[in-house]
C-alpha cells in the first residue's frame, strides 16, 4: 500500500510535468536551448562561439560546429588542470569515464547541475516503469561498474552506472542491492559472486538493472552455475538455503522465478533490444522490459508507455539534432534538423547538447523514430557498427532483428553474436559467429532463413545480394559459454570495467576464430 502511494507521488511529481513538455516539442527545445546557452555564455567556449548573440536555432547551428570528443577535449583538460570556467560555468564534482567501447575511454566531468539532472532522470525512469508494472515494493538487483576507480589530480574518476546508484536519491539507495562497496570491486569473478550472494539473500527482488548483456550474464550464472558453491556457503541464512533448495530444478539448475517470484521489471539499456528480448523472457519469465537510452554523457530518453517500443527523448533536458546518414557529420556542409522536423522510420545520426556542456556533440549513434506522437525513438547501434561492404548499410539492429525472426521461425534461441565482414576479390560476405542457447536443427536452413530475413528488412542488402556484389552470409556456431569467456578476457586485457562496457559487435575473422573457437561453419 505504501509503495503504491509512493509510485503515484513519484508519477505526479516527476512524470506529469514532463508529459506536459512533450506535448509541444518545438517550444520545449527552444526553451532548453536558451537555458543552456545562458548557463554557459560566460565560459571561454561560450565567449569564443558568441553564445550571448545566439537568438535562434539557425544562429546556434552557425555559431557552433558539430563536435567530436577530440574537439572538446582541450577545454576539458584545462578544467581538469584547474583552469576554471573554460567549458563549465561551475565547479566539477566528479569525473565520469566512458567504457571505451569504440576507442580510448573519454573523461566527462560532471558539475552539481549535471548530477542533479542525472538523478532526476533516473527517478523519472523508475516512476515510468512503476506506472507500467509495480516494483517499488521490493529490491532492485543491479550489475554496475565502479562509482570510483581512480583519481586524476583532485578528482575522483568513476563510471556512470556506478555513480548513478551511489550518488542517487535516497529512494534509489534504499531500493538497490548489492551494497555500494560491491560496485567498486574490479575483480569480475568476485563481483559476480558478491552480487549473486546478496541477491539470493533477498527474497523480494522485483527488478534488475544495468547494461543488458551483463544482467543476462548474471542471471545465467545464477541459474546454471551458482548452486554448487551457494549450497555450502556458510554466510547464507537457513531461510535462504531453504529458498535455494525449493528453486532447484535439476542437476544444480535454479529457477529464477522460484528464487524471486515477484520479479517484474528488467531495465534494459546499452544494447539493441531485439535479440535480447527472447533471452530475457527465457530466463526471467513474464517481466516488463523497460528501455532506457543513456550514456556517460547524459540520459537521452526513457520509455514512458508500455505500447510504444522505444524511448521518449528527454527534450526538457537535452537539445537534440539529427544528421542524415548519407553525409559525414563533420563535413562543413552537413545539415542537421531539430527534433520538431524528424520523420518516422528514417535513420539519423544523433547530435546532442547536454547539461554537461557537450555542445553539438556527435554521439556516433544511429537512431530511428518509431512514432511522431509522442516522439519515440530507438537506438539502432553505433554509426561505427554499420556494415557497408558494397553500399548496403546494414546496422546492428538489422542483424539482431534478422536473427530474432529466424530464431522464432526455426525454434532456436540466440544467446550472442559478433559479425566479421570478409572482403575478398572473389566474394565478400558477412561471417556471423553465433552462440545458441537452443541450436537450430539445421544450421544451413537457419543461415538461409537469416539471409532472407535480412533481405526483407534492408532493401539495399537485397539489392547487393541480388547483384551478387556480396555473397551469402556464413554462420559459425560457437561452443556454449565461449562468449562470456571471450568478453571477460577482453575486459581484463583492456582493463575495462565490468558492468559498463558493451561488447563490440564487429570484429575480424582472425580474432573471432582465435577467441571463439569455431565449431561449425555453414553457408546457404
Amino acid at each position: 500500500m505504501i509503495w503504491s502511494l509512493a509510485s503515484k507521488i513519484l508519477e505526479r511529481m516527476k512524470l506529469t510535468p514532463f508529459l506536459k513538455t512533450i506535448e509541444d516539442p518545438v517550444a520545449t527545445q527552444e526553451q532548453r536551448l536558451h537555458e543552456l546557452l545562458r548557463y554557459a555564455e560566460g565560459t571561454a567556449y561560450g565567449k569564443r562561439h558568441q553564445f550571448s548573440d545566439i537568438r535562434s536555432y539557425e544562429d546556434f547551428v552557425n555559431n557552433i560546429p558539430i563536435n567530436q570528443y577530440a574537439d572538446l577535449q582541450p577545454y576539458i583538460q584545462q578544467e581538469l588542470d584547474g583552469i576554471n570556467n573554460t567549458l563549465y560555468p561551475e565547479p566539477i564534482q566528479v569525473v565520469l569515464s566512458t567504457s571505451g567501447s569504440t576507442g580510448k575511454p573519454k573523461l566527462i566531468p560532471q558539475t552539481a547541475t549535471c548530477l542533479k539532472s542525472l538523478k532526476r532522470l533516473r527517478i523519472m525512469s523508475f516512476a515510468a516503469a512503476a506506472r507500467i508494472r509495480p516494483f517499488l515494493h521490493g529490491k532492485i538487483l543491479v550489475m554496475v561498474a565502479p562509482a570510483v576507480y581512480t583519481k586524476i589530480g583532485d578528482w575522483e574518476v568513476g563510471y556512470g552506472t556506478g555513480q548513478a546508484m551511489k550518488g542517487g536519491s535516497r529512494l534509489i539507495k534504499s531500493k538497490v542491492i548489492p551494497t555500494t562497496d560491491v560496485f567498486d570491486i574490479t575483480d569480475w569473478e568476485l563481483k559476480f559472486h558478491e552480487t549473486i550472494r546478496q541477491g539470493l539473500s533477498t527474497p523480494k527482488v522485483t527488478a534488475c538493472g544495468g547494461i543488458t548483456s551483463f544482467i543476462l550474464a548474471l542471471l545465467r550464472r545464477i541459474k546454471y552455475e551458482s548452486y554448487d558453491w551457494l549450497k555450502t556457503d556458510p554466510t547464507l541464512s537457513p531461510e535462504t538455503q531453504r529458498r535455494l533448495q525449493a528453486a532447484l530444478i535439476d542437476e544444480g539448475t535454479l529457477d529464477i522465478r522460484g528464487l524471486w517470484p515477484d520479479l517484474s521489471v528488467i531495465f534494459h539499456g546499452g544494447v539493441v533490444r531485439d535479440l535480447y528480448e527472447p533471452m530475457i523472457h527465457d530466463l526471467a519469465g513474464d517481466v516488463h522490459i523497460h528501455e532506457v537510452y543513456a550514456g556517460t554523457e547524459a540520459c537521452y530518453g526513457i520509455q514512458l508507455f508500455e505500447d510504444h517500443v522505444g524511448v521518449v527523448p528527454m527534450m526538457d533536458d537535452i537539445v537534440f539534432e539529427f544528421a542524415s546518414m548519407q553525409k559525414d557529420p563533420l563535413a562543413p556542409d552537413t545539415e542537421t534538423i531539430p527534433l520538431g522536423e524528424v520523420k518516422k522510420d528514417t535513420p539519423y545520426r544523433i547530435i546532442v547538447t547536454t547539461p554537461s556542456t557537450l555542445w553539438r556533440y556527435d554521439l556516433q549513434d544511429v537512431v530511428m523514430f518509431t512514432s511522431l506522437n509522442p516522439l519515440t525513438l530507438r537506438c539502432l547501434g553505433k554509426s561505427t557498427n554499420i556494415l557497408n561492404l558494397s553500399g548496403e548499410k546494414v546496422s546492428e539492429q538489422h542483424i539482431s532483428a534478422a536473427l530474432k525472426i529466424t530464431s522464432e521461425e526455426q525454434d532456436a534461441l540466440v544467446r550472442d553474436f559478433v559479425v566479421a565482414p570478409l572482403v575478398s576479390p572473389t566474394s565478400s560476405c558477412y561471417h556471423l559467429f553465433v552462440e545458441f542457447n537452443r541450436a537450430p536443427q539445421d544450421l544451413g536452413g537457419f543461415t538461409r532463413g537469416f539471409d532472407s530475413a535480412l533481405k526483407e528488412m534492408n532493401h539495399l542488402y537485397w539489392e547487393v545480394r541480388t547483384a551478387k556484389t556480396i555473397g551469402p552470409a556464413v554462420i559459425h556456431s560457437v561452443p556454449t559459454g565461449r562468449f562470456d569467456d571471450y568478453e571477460f578476457n577482453r575486459l581484463q586485457s583492456q582493463q575495462c570495467a565490468i558492468g559498463q562496457t558493451k561488447m563490440p559487435r564487429i570484429t575480424t575473422i582472425d580474432q573471432a576464430q582465435e577467441h571463439l573457437i569455431v565449431a561449425t561453419a555453414t553457408a546457404p
